[in-house]
């Protein structure tokens, strides 16, 4: 087995067990909430098709319409939720085994590539640049879209990598095909997630620009007329595959356009931030914001070192490295540039620009071996090492000390999360951090208490019900003026926390969580309600 294969399944495995034994203790956010609940469902309606064809086409429109989007990575997670379970993980952990494969398979990809773009080295760095963070982590847990997108992003990038490679024509061909493969399955798992498209499309305008503006230095007269069939014979395999395949892909996992396939435009521009409320935060501040200052600086690091060698090759009039380096660039940058102008979902966290990460890992984990090949050429290993210590140990840190609380995590310059709860920003990303007061719940409420749960998801609650984390005497209260107790998640939103105090006649919480002195979880009692 080669060291570029004995990496990547190291990598790979090592991932899947660590994702795996973690994610039964995460919370579970309104978002993933939702994705599993409609997996089930989706699930449900693809096994009973061969029976009731009809009634479950009815049933997928519905959910998709519900949804508003495909539902591929739905089926994806609920079909592997099914299979966790029946495996006996449990109902919490069982349900996320497809968020645990999708993220070894990312490590995995991003160890293969990271061979392919630097060698060893960056193969084993390129992982943990992207892993070594909260946040990072925390998604990893979910059972949500988001991450599926990234891992199709990052095998599409690099199909296309391979296109690009000077090897036969056949071999460009298929790699072109698997390519707008790749970039269909992406848009059907997040419909934003077709931006992948244009990136194709401007990489491949930019190097038209270049060879002509090549051509016109080393022969100013240009020739007359333009033969648009050659130049149509020049495009990519990859952009015409992929321009077939990702409309096709999308409606035909998003069964509620089949009737109206002209509301497909509307529904796509709702789905990427157009006619969305906004949040309090932009997503790409919100993502960099985020992250550990030492990872932003080495992300960072990766784009301006590729923009250094992207400059070198155009001057050496080297086509092969300025393709790549372009590529590289504009798949880690150009979904960052898309949500700061608003061209991304409205989703908390890193969700909106994952996607943009994997990309900027493998640059960044190859400018830092640059920079240690640069600053002492004979011990270049030990440097490296010292490099990486020093840049990633901060994030692996982090994601220890606020685990399972790591999507509530901010980075260093703002303050960390008391830096967030100051200027408004969103505590957590939809009550998930309820799940570290369940057993302080279990053990305190009188019996037969009625709880009302304020931001959590009604389908986590139950899951929490399923798995014994609540106690089956303790009953959901469809109001506050009809609660013992109430448990109250922080977003930044008060009002509801406020209404609470008025009903209950005090302000006085009974338990609560805390991340770094924020509150994140509030737990008001009625007298007697808490033992």
């Amino acid at each position: 087995m080669s060291w570029r294969a004995r990496i990547a399944l190291a990598w790979g495995g090592l991932v899947f067990a660590a994702a795996l034994a973690l994610s039964g203790a995460a919370g579970i956010t309104s978002s993933e909430a939702a994705s599993m609940s409609a997996g089930a469902r989706t699930a449900g309606w693809l096994l009973a098709s061969p029976r009731q064809p009809a009634a479950s086409l009815r049933g997928l429109a519905e959910l998709s319409a519900e949804r508003g989007r495909p539902l591929l990575a739905e089926a994806f997670h609920g079909f592997a939720g099914a299979a966790g379970e029946r495996l006996g993980l449990g109902p919490i952990r069982g349900l996320r085994l497809g968020a645990a494969l999708v993220a070894g398979l990312l490590a995995a990809a991003l160890a293969l590539t990271g061979f392919a773009l630097g060698g060893v080295p960056v193969a084993l760095l390129a992982p943990a640049v992207f892993w070594f963070t909260p946040r990072t982590l925390s998604l990893g847990l979910l059972a949500t879209p988001d991450l599926l997108g990234a891992l199709l992003w990052l095998m599409a990038v690099q199909a296309y990598a391979r296109a690009l490679a000077n090897t036969t024509r056949l071999s460009r061909t298929g790699a072109g095909l698997w390519c707008g493969v790749l970039c269909a399955a992406a848009a059907a798992v997040r419909p934003d997630l077709s931006s992948l498209w244009p990136v194709l499309v401007l990489h491949w305008g930019l190097g038209r620009v270049h060879l002509r503006w090549l051509a016109r230095h080393n022969h100013p007269t240009p020739a007359p007329g333009t033969d648009w069939a050659a130049r149509l014979r020049h495009l990519p395999t990859a952009i015409g595959a992929a321009l077939l395949l990702i409309p096709a892909a999308v409606l035909a996992f998003w069964p509620s356009l089949w009737s109206a396939p002209l509301g497909a435009a509307g529904a796509l521009l709702g789905t990427i931030g157009w006619g969305q409320p906004r949040l309090v935060v932009n997503p790409a501040l919100h993502a960099l914001a985020a992250l550990p200052a030492p990872t932003v600086a080495l992300l960072a690091l990766g784009a301006g070192h590729a923009t250094l060698r992207l400059a070198g090759a155009l001057r050496r009039h080297d086509g092969d490295v300025a393709r790549l380096e372009a590529l590289w660039l504009l798949a880690g940058t150009l979904p960052l540039l898309l949500a700061a102008v608003g061209v991304a979902p409205r989703l908390p966290g890193l969700s909106p620009v994952v996607q943009a990460l994997a990309p900027l890992a493998l640059l960044g984990a190859r400018a830092l071996v640059a920079l240690a090949e640069l600053a002492w050429p004979e011990r270049r290993l030990a440097v490296l090492g010292a490099l990486a210590i020093a840049l990633l140990y901060p994030g692996l840190r982090a994601a220890a000390v606020t685990f399972p609380l790591g999507a509530s995590a901010w980075g260093e310059p703002l303050g960390g999360a008391a830096g967030a709860a100051w200027r408004g920003w969103p505590r957590q990303e939809g009550g998930e951090a309820v799940r570290g007061l369940l057993d302080e719940l279990a053990l305190h409420a009188a019996p037969g208490a009625r709880v009302r749960w304020i931001g959590v998801a009604p389908w986590a609650i139950e899951r929490y019900r399923q798995a014994g984390l609540l106690r089956a005497d303790l009953t959901d209260a469809a109001g506050v003026d009809e609660a013992d107790l109430a448990v109250v998640a922080r977003d930044g939103a008060r009002d509801a926390e406020y209404e609470v105090w008025t009903a209950f006649g005090t302000s006085r919480a009974v338990g609560a969580l805390y991340l770094d002195e924020v509150a994140l979880v509030m737990v008001y009692a009625r007298p007697g309600a808490w033992r």
